[in-house]
């Protein structure tokens, strides 16, 4: 039998800030893993700043 607990994050007193997160993403991104990464990133307390690589603010992701 495999047990799996989680919990939320604990705050350590020498992690005063959270932590800053900087995704890249571009054409052909996977929009599930994209979304999925941010969540979770963000469940676990960082700030999560989504950027293209590409030349334009708004890209197309595979569909």
């Amino acid at each position: 039998t495999i047990s799996i607990s989680v919990s939320p994050p604990t705050t350590d007193s020498n992690a005063t800030t959270p932590k800053k997160v900087l995704l890249p993403i571009g054409f052909g991104t996977e929009e599930m893993e994209a979304v999925i990464l941010i969540h979770v990133l963000r469940r676990a307390g960082a700030h999560v700043t989504v950027a293209s690589v590409e030349p334009q603010l708004q890209i197309e992701a595979a569909g």
